[in-house]
């Protein structure tokens, strides 16, 4: 009788660990489900990172090229204004030379 009883609780012990064992499997699963997914997630996060960094050493190169040539734009616009001074001013010169002549 004692050794039915030993064998009835050794059972019971043993029952209770392979569920104790299954319940474990079952969270290390899980676990390793939730892991695969934080590194698909972070993987997806990576490729859009590299994405938008390229797209932002696109814009920066956009905004730098634009900032040349608005400055060269506004050379050259400074430049057209110094010659259109000039010519206004030899037409002023030529207007009074010419009403100078035609008073003579």
């Amino acid at each position: 009788e004692s050794l039915a009883l030993n064998q009835e609780e050794d059972a019971v012990a043993l029952k209770e660990k392979e569920d104790k064992i299954e319940k474990l499997e079952k969270e290390s699963r899980s676990i390793e489900n939730d892991l695969n997914s934080s590194y698909a997630k972070n993987e997806k996060l990576e490729e859009w990172i590299q994405h938008f960094s390229s797209k932002l050493k696109d814009s920066e190169l956009l905004v730098s090229s634009l900032r040349e040539t608005l400055q060269d734009t506004e050379i050259e616009s400074a430049r057209r204004d110094d010659l259109l001074e000039g010519v206004a001013k030899s037409l002023v010169k030529t207007c009074c030379d010419l009403k100078l002549k035609g008073n003579s």
